[in-house]
């Protein structure tokens, strides 16, 4: 009887086209760098002997630096069938990845060993839901617990958490939040959990929202108290919201910026990521109505706070 199998894709994926991972059917992704031992095997012998190391594979390395690295996982159903059609997707959009074999029973380990507590602030933590009984948290300080599925949104990601950092700079009083374009609910999610709010999810994706409701239960907020919609469902402007959260890409912004404004209460907060740092003055370009108030970044990513007339 042969072993049961789960598999994995590793690419690496520029800024441009991480929205590419959303039109893949898996199991999770996780972000990790290129580390020290990878850097070594990229510079082969060279990197032992002290011999010169050519422009090319400086430029190779230099490249890979650049880039967000991704391990992709496909556990459930037809997990091989599934891994391979998303391997040829990537290669058809010139993205180099590597499809590899493991056997099940290291599925656990492997899958949650990349995940660690990210502390967003002294007052926001984001624990793994698996370390929710091990994972010390200090008094005082909100514990986010959330299972990293197919919905985007870990905290680990400059987007989220830039959001989340704009998000703990101001004290706010509203009272109905909106995660627009929701992932994994870890914003909305954040802001329930910090002020006890109404909040609202909307996604373009089915397996995004129920990851959305799985970190719902994890962390013991009831679905009932909360609409969890797809986009093709939301009616913008029936409800309008006191904060508004958008980490979304440029081009979605632009194409959803009526259903958004539509979403904003007057005097209401709009924080948006998913910018390139390139590309937020074309945004700002596009969202003349708001008034911008703070604009944060790391590495390639922005993240900026407006304000609603």
């Amino acid at each position: 009887m042969s072993e049961e199998k789960y598999y994995t894709l590793d690419a690496t994926i520029s800024c441009e086209q991480q929205h590419l991972l959303a039109e893949l059917d898996h199991d999770g992704v996780e972000e990790y760098a290129i580390d020290e031992a990878e850097v070594d095997r990229l510079l082969g012998e060279k990197a032992f002997s002290g011999g010169d190391v050519d422009e090319q594979t400086i430029a190779l390395i230099e490249q890979q630096l650049e880039q967000d690295r991704f391990r992709i996982y496909f556990h459930t159903g037809q997990a091989g069938e599934r891994a391979q059609k998303a391997l040829k997707f990537l290669q058809q959009h010139d993205i180099v990845c590597e499809q590899i074999e493991h056997d099940e029973k290291d599925w656990n380990e492997n899958w949650r060993q990349g995940y660690e507590t990210v502390k967003i602030s002294k007052n926001l933590w984001i624990v793994p839901s698996w370390l929710k009984e091990s994972q010390e948290v200090p008094e005082g300080t909100t514990a986010l617990y959330l299972y990293p599925g197919q919905g985007f949104g870990t905290g680990r990601h400059e987007t989220t958490a830039l959001c989340l950092q704009l998000f703990e700079q101001r004290k706010y009083n509203g009272k109905t939040v909106l995660d627009f374009g929701c992932g994994s609910g870890i914003l909305g999610i954040a802001a329930k959990l910090r002020y006890d709010c109404h909040v609202d999810y909307m996604d373009i994706d089915a397996s995004a929202l129920e990851n959305t409701r799985q970190n719902l239960s994890e962390n013991d907020i009831s679905v009932q108290d909360s609409q969890v919609i797809l986009r093709s469902e939301f009616m913008p402007g029936q409800k309008r919201y006191d904060l508004v959260f958008a980490n979304i890409l440029l081009e979605i912004l632009i194409k959803e910026k009526d259903a958004i404004i539509a979403s904003l209460s007057p005097g209401a907060y709009l924080i948006v990521s998913g910018l390139l740092n390139e590309h937020v003055e074309a945004f700002r370009e596009n969202y003349t109505e708001l008034q911008e108030l703070s604009v944060v970044s790391q590495g390639d990513w922005s993240a900026i706070e407006l304000l609603a007339p």
